[in-house]
């Protein structure tokens, strides 16, 4: 059984947007701001905002996450929860 964390109102849900210009490479991921040494990305990406939004607000009033579908980022930068990237 995978390891489940307790979310607590300390935790920040937010959705990145990674793009090349052209809206069908656009992609969208949740990320989870843990602590200022944790931040964690739900591995699984969006290529709608709508749909992402909708998993965030879920995850943000979930009382429990799953520790396996989340990858960790060690030491998160500021707004790494969410940060726009366009190549």
């Amino acid at each position: 059984m995978a390891r489940q964390w307790r979310m607590t109102s300390k935790q920040v849900v937010g959705v990145s947007h990674y793009g090349s210009g052209n809206p069908e490479n656009d992609f969208w991921l949740v990320r989870i701001r843990w602590s200022k040494k944790l931040g964690l990305t739900l591995d699984h990406t969006f290529h709608s905002k709508k749909m992402a939004d909708d998993v965030a607000d879920k995850v943000a009033v979930a009382s429990h996450i799953t520790r396996g579908r989340w990858a960790p980022e060690y030491y998160p930068w500021n707004g790494f929860e969410t940060s726009q990237r366009v190549d």
